[in-house]
């Protein structure tokens, strides 16, 4: 009995070293692999189900990464950007100021020659495509100009109150736009200035509103007063019918001895007794008519050619008149 408990001892013995060894192999392969889902194996074994489930769901932390900083590559690249937009920028401000420039001088030439309307067509135009307020100022000071010439440019006036209010909507749209005001070579130190401008044209355009008004009006007086004119010339030459009348029934009754009508016979009476009536009627309304007509027409049209010259309206090609006097009275061209 004693050597079979001594054999089951050391059989035991041997078994629970077996059984050792195997689990001391095998701890080096659950401690490798226990990093791979962020678990530590040994709090896990001193904690309950729950808090190790909790323990698994946990996600590992990662440590944030600081910004890289640009290299420089990156940094010469930006500058070259920076460059090649400030040369853009440069090079559109100068492009406009050059069209500003020629567009000016080829209207200062125009003007000079005679010829503000087409003057004023070229700068809107060239107004129109580079978007500038000061071209459309321009533009309308040429089209007030071509008031004053001879030249046939269509309606000035309406045309320069057209290129104003663009001038203003330029104007309106560059404040809010700094970039765009940049390139056309201005800043926002003009802006005031320009709109200054703007006043100044308005004021002009007012001022030839109103002139034209008062030219119109002393057309109107110069004419009424050549029409009035020619009424009472007319009205003179019909009482100086009505005294030739008058004068040839005299005759009448000089041939035929008598000093009166009613020394006539009977049947001769009545012819003569009617030539004096209309002599008389003749005479009377063509006194009448003749001394107005005369006197008024001729104050109106002293009145209207005295406006007209206060209003420069004698100077202007489309504002001739004229009165030639003839046999029956006078004649009155006009232009207008």
């Amino acid at each position: 009995m004693t050597t079979i408990d001594t054999s089951m001892s050391t059989g035991l013995r041997g078994l629970r070293a077996a059984l050792v060894g195997l689990a001391v192999a095998s701890a080096p392969t659950i401690s490798r692999a226990a990093p791979e889902v962020g678990i530590d194996w040994a709090d896990a074994a001193s904690k309950p189900d729950g808090a190790e489930a909790a323990t698994k769901s946990k996600p590992k932390a990662t440590k944030k990464s600081s910004r890289a900083r640009p290299s420089a590559k990156e940094r010469r690249e930006a500058e070259v950007a920076r460059e090649r937009e400030a040369l853009r920028a440069a090079t559109q401000e100068e492009s406009a100021r050059r069209h500003r420039e020629a567009a000016r001088a080829r209207a200062d030439a125009l003007v000079a020659a005679g010829r503000p309307a087409e003057a004023a067509r070229e700068l809107a135009i060239v107004a129109g495509v580079d978007r500038d307020p000061l071209l459309y100022l321009a533009a309308a000071e040429a089209s007030l100009a071509a008031l004053d010439s001879r030249e046939r440019g269509g309606d000035g006036l309406s045309l320069a109150q057209a290129y104003v209010a663009a001038a203003e909507g330029e104007l309106r749209r560059l404040g809010a736009d700094p970039a765009a005001l940049a390139r056309l070579g201005l800043d926002a130190d003009t802006i005031p200035a320009v709109e200054a401008h703007v006043g100044q044209v308005r004021g002009a355009i007012d001022r030839h509103i109103r002139a034209e008004r008062r030219r119109r009006a002393a057309v109107g007086e110069t004419v009424s007063g050549a029409v009035l004119t020619t009424i009472g010339i007319s009205g003179l030459a019909v009482m100086g019918g009505g005294l030739y009348l008058d004068r040839a029934a005299d005759a009448e009754l000089a041939r035929a001895g008598v000093k009166d009508v009613q020394s006539l016979p009977a049947d001769l009476q009545p012819g003569i007794e009617a030539q004096y009536d209309r002599a008389s009627t003749m005479t009377s309304v063509g006194a009448i008519a003749g001394a107005g007509g005369i006197a008024l027409g001729v104050t109106l049209f002293a009145i209207g050619v005295r406006d007209l010259k206060a209003t420069g309206g004698l100077s202007r090609k489309r504002a001739a008149i004229q009165a030639a006097p003839t046999l029956g009275g006078i004649v009155i061209q006009g232009r207008f």
